[in-house]
């Protein structure tokens, strides 16, 4: 059925549009059922010899769920979601950065201030390898919890535990263990993470997402972005518009034929009188992280008297071709 239903669609859209490149769903499902095929094909020939692993053809079967995805696409909501995601992403990436460099500095002072003070043993059969390496911790709430892996012993752990930590996942038994190796002064390291990264960095980042979800759910296009519309919409340089009112004209110019008219004369658009080859498409699509950050702080730009000129609205055309408003 699949293998049908790829077929009627390369019979439908033809072979170049239905590969196209901005139908990478077409190429996922073509890569999945033709190698779902082949592998069935080469499970069948080698069935006597008992030679082909079943798992490969389970797994590339498996992959053929993933085409539920698609919905996501056709569904307003989620495609809205979706694209806020691949929008917000290069700013994210920026409070990564932000966030990792704290994790390094927080993983460097952990390192120094609690390296070999708690240990882990898979299977402690010595009297020191018990408690984690350290007897303070016997009876401990942190020994009882098998925390002993949450150590500051090199940088991964490093890491790993400061994620935890971020999570909010019982740091308080993760403070009280070091407390108990060291001394109570142990908790300004865990409460200055907490501070910080928890409730500050991190409360900056979900504020972040949570506008961006916000401004695109609702109705949300800039000035600028509906005056270049406008002035594109003016001078007809619509591409979409163009084709339209090509078709339009033809299917006129055809009737007044067929009625005996000799001539037309019908109103042209004027990008077609002039011979124009200049044409712009209107990408109707969510707007780029560019937008979205002019739109979340307009208030901010006009209260500072900084809102970019309309007056001046440079176009590029095809071609290297460029129009200036």
């Amino acid at each position: 059925m699949f293998i049908l239903e790829i077929l009627l669609k390369i019979y439908v859209y033809g072979p170049r549009e239905y590969f196209s490149f901005h139908r990478l769903w077409n190429w996922f499902d073509f890569t999945i059922i033709m190698a779902a095929f082949i592998a069935t094909i080469i499970e069948a020939s080698l069935n006597e010899l008992n030679s082909f692993p079943r798992e490969v053809l389970d797994f590339i079967m498996v992959l053929r769920c993933l085409r539920l995805v698609r919905i996501a696409g056709n569904i307003e909501g989620f495609r809205i979601i979706i694209m806020t995601i691949v929008n917000i992403m290069p700013s994210l990436l920026t409070y990564g950065v932000v966030l990792l460099m704290l994790y390094y500095a927080f993983a460097i002072v952990g390192m120094e201030a609690f390296q070999d003070k708690i240990k882990f043993f898979p299977n402690p059969t010595e009297p020191d390898e018990l408690y984690c390496g350290n007897e303070v911790l016997n009876e401990s709430e942190f020994h009882r919890m098998g925390y002993c892996n949450n150590n500051f012993n090199d940088i991964l752990h490093s890491f790993v535990t400061l994620v935890i930590l971020t999570v909010v996942n019982q740091w308080h038994i993760i403070t009280l263990g070091y407390t108990l190796v060291t001394s109570k002064a142990a908790r300004l390291y865990f409460m200055m993470f907490h501070m910080i990264v928890v409730i500050l960095i991190m409360n900056i980042i979900v504020a972040f997402v949570l506008e961006a979800f916000i401004l695109e759910y609702g109705l949300c296009k800039t000035e600028i972005e509906s005056q270049v519309e406008k002035t594109i919409h003016e001078l007809g340089l619509d591409a979409n518009e163009n084709m339209s009112s090509t078709i339009t004209d033809k299917n006129m110019l055809i009737d007044e034929t067929d009625s005996g008219e000799a001539s037309y004369s019908g109103k042209r658009n004027p990008a077609h009188d002039n011979g124009s080859k200049i044409k712009f498409r209107i990408n109707e699509g969510h707007k780029n992280i560019e937008v979205l950050l002019q739109k979340m702080f307009e208030g901010e730009i006009k209260s500072d008297g900084t809102v970019p000129s309309s007056d001046k609205i440079t176009l590029d055309g095809v071609i290297g071709t460029s129009v200036t408003i």
